[in-house]
């Protein structure tokens, strides 16, 4: 039967953390599948395992059973929270893979006190061909478990520990460009920026950002003092993110910024060009919206909006003066890279 025929395949293709010979096995006649009033299997992993997680929903279609999935965006600090919440609604089972350990940990609770009496892990290489192997023997053990029959397989490597699954701090580089407005004398200029951005395991996280400036404007001094002026930003705040789906979320965020305006005068006949910086300070709140594109690329773009406690002020010695600020806005979108 399949069932055979697939824990023999997984036999013979992996040894995965046993240390004992197994080819004389033979498997019993598991029967029916689990119903889905009896039983409620939840997957539950983050869209870095959604190769795995195509695996064991595979594995669970062919032998007649229902999974739910829960996909955690981004990284895994709100997995112990879904693996609760399916727990308390129900979850005979659960299901968690991580692809990057080559792991899959299994929960199975108490039909009658819905608490954990059993945890168990299957492991193996983490390699995309060993994929296939490592969901079949998950779903096997779930399979055999649920129904209560002994299944002859090769003892588990390894228990998975009674807390929640770890959750682990990610940062990531974002490059963008984008363009810079504020009230004042001055146009929207053109801007590059560099973040750098530190989540935690709870969805809270900050960021450091600089914006420097790739245009200038022109500020009209005195007939030999014509100058331009750029706007330099950096500051930095505290973020609060949130998934929608799958692949996309959202933040907002809270901060404060220093502005930075700086003067370059045109030399002309007798007089030579020079250069000044007016600094400013300032507070803003962010907006933010990323798109995974692949594990370690997000899409992102972001607005911020906020108000100068003291403009900067530029002036070239002539009658017109141009400040920064009061308020002043910002949108750019760009790439965001996982670093860890």
């Amino acid at each position: 039967m399949r069932a055979r025929r697939k824990i023999g395949c997984a036999v013979v293709l992996l040894g995965i953390g046993c240390g004992e010979r197994f080819a004389g096995a033979t498997y019993p006649d598991l029967g029916p599948a689990p119903t889905a009033d009896d039983q409620r299997i939840v997957v539950v992993g983050t869209f870095e395992d959604h190769s795995l997680i195509g695996r064991i929903e595979a594995e669970l279609r062919a032998m007649k059973m229902d999974g739910d999935l829960r996909i955690v965006e981004g990284d895994r600090a709100v997995l112990g929270y879904e693996i609760d919440l399916a727990l308390r609604r129900g979850a005979r089972a659960i299901v968690h893979p991580d692809s990057h350990l080559g792991r899959i940990d299994l929960l199975i609770a108490d039909p009658v006190t819905g608490r954990v009496t059993l945890r168990m892990s299957v492991n193996g290489p983490p390699i995309p061909s060993v994929e296939p192997v490592l969901a079949l023997r998950a779903v096997e053990f779930v399979r055999a478990i649920l129904l209560g029959t002994t299944l002859l397989l090769p003892p588990l490597t390894s228990q998975v520990a009674p807390s929640e699954p770890a959750r682990r701090w990610a940062a990531s580089a974002v490059l963008s460009s984008g363009a810079a407005w504020a009230r004042g004398g001055l146009p929207a200029q053109g801007e590059l920026g560099v973040q750098l951005r530190i989540a935690s395991p709870r969805s809270l996280g900050f960021s450091l950002f600089v914006l420097a400036p790739v245009t200038t404007a022109s500020v009209q001094g005195t007939a030999a003092a014509n100058a331009s002026a750029s706007i330099w930003l950096g500051g930095g705040d505290v973020f609060f993110s949130q998934a929608l789906g799958r692949r996309t979320a959202v933040d907002l965020g809270f901060g404060g910024l220093v502005v930075a305006m700086r003067v370059t005068g045109s030399p002309n006949a007798g007089w030579t060009g020079t250069t000044t910086t007016a600094p400013g300070i300032g507070a803003s709140g962010h907006l933010g919206g990323s798109l995974n594109l692949t594990r370690t690329l997000t899409a992102r773009a972001d607005v911020m909006a906020g108000g100068t406690l003291r403009r900067p002020v530029a002036s070239a010695g002539g009658p017109g003066v141009y400040p920064w600020g009061y308020a002043f806005a910002t949108a750019v979108a760009g790439i965001e890279v996982r670093l860890f």
